[in-house]
């Protein structure tokens, strides 16, 4: 079970890391003014609402609940590689939506770019986080 009043004291704090009054966050996630009081007296609040909190704050939900002391969010950076009349390029590509069908990611011009689960094993992925390629191979068996 979570403590109320360290998620609130753990908001506070972090908002004062980040120069952010908490009458300015919540209105930034346009949320009430005593939704951080409220909080601390036990009111739920929605999952929505809590994911908005963390994301203005530049933290993780999981660091706001306490459950980890590390701050940044997980992230999963994905990169392709193909090759140019010169060189061989790597483009770090911007998940933004994952579907049935696959992962649509935004590459460096900001360009939707599709790739389906049945062809994420036939290109080259590399990534900082081993988690990714574990969602991709339960993703792709999900699918099929």
């Amino acid at each position: 079970m979570y403590n109320p009043q360290k998620i609130a004291e753990r908001i506070k704090q972090q908002a004062k890391k980040k120069n952010i009054s908490i009458n300015q966050l919540l209105l930034n996630c346009g949320l009430g003014k005593n939704t951080i009081a409220k909080m601390s007296n036990g009111t739920d609040i929605l999952t929505q609402n809590f994911q908005k909190i963390a994301e203005n704050l530049e933290c993780s939900v999981d660091y706001l609940l306490g459950r980890t002391n590390i701050q940044e969010v997980n992230k999963f950076h994905l990169y392709r590689s193909y090759r140019t009349d010169t060189h061989i390029v790597m483009e770090e590509l911007e998940i933004i939506k994952l579907t049935n069908q696959g992962i649509i990611c935004l590459d460096h011009n900001k360009q939707e770019v599709e790739f389906l689960y049945e062809d994420i094993g036939k290109t080259v992925f590399v990534t900082e986080n081993e988690n990714i390629n574990y969602l991709f191979h339960n993703l792709r068996k999900n699918n099929n």
